[in-house]
């Protein structure tokens, strides 16, 4: 069996699936949770990601934060090669960690299966950041594709990559954060958990 969650609305849903031996928590759900009921009214404009999931042995802490373009790509393209993406998604990485510690000293009981994995003096942070775009042209023969695709394909690499470089830069160094940036459909089934 499997724990299912889903993250965005209409035709932009994205379905998440993680092992029964992990605890899950949808972190920024709306209604009387946590980050909705203790963190968010602070008004320090504290942000937070979707999802926070315990490996079972406690040994890795994933922190993922889903982002869908899908349809909405080219009134998001500013904000994907700016940068700008990228300091939102380490804010909420950042903000998530200082609000579960809060959280799990507060003894917030929605928080309670996660206090294990934050006594484990070896625990992994993964700070992920799961995309969704629109279908990407198909790269075996780049310069066959029309002109507009080979921009978009390009662009497309251009802020992935330096999106990457980014957290490596400010989480993995620094912090000694695994960063990790997933297309929703790619994720290695040696991590243990999906997407659709």
């Amino acid at each position: 069996m499997a724990q299912h969650f889903t993250e965005g609305e209409g035709s932009n849903v994205v379905e998440l699936s993680f092992p029964d031996s992990w605890v899950v928590v949808k972190y920024d759900q709306p209604g009387p949770y946590f980050y909705q009921r203790c963190i968010k009214p602070i008004g320090a404009g504290m942000t937070a990601v979707d999802f926070v999931a315990a490996t079972g042995d406690n040994s890795r802490l994933w922190l993922i934060e889903v982002k869908d373009f899908r349809g909405y790509e080219v009134e998001n393209r500013k904000r994907l090669i700016s940068g700008s993406l990228g300091v939102e998604v380490m804010s909420n990485f950042l903000d998530t960690l200082a609000g579960l510690f809060a959280g799990i000293h507060g003894q917030q009981s929605e928080l309670r299966g996660l206090e294990p994995a934050f006594r484990n003096p070896n625990l992994e942070v993964r700070a992920t950041l799961l995309v969704a775009t629109d279908p990407m042209p198909d790269q075996t023969n780049v310069k066959q594709l029309p002109p507009r695709e080979q921009k978009r394909l390009a662009a497309e690499l251009t802020w992935r990559g330096n999106l990457l470089r980014d957290f490596e830069s400010r989480l993995k160094k620094p912090f000694r954060f695994h960063v990790h940036l997933f297309d929703y459909q790619q994720i290695a089934a040696r991590f243990e958990w999906t997407a659709n």
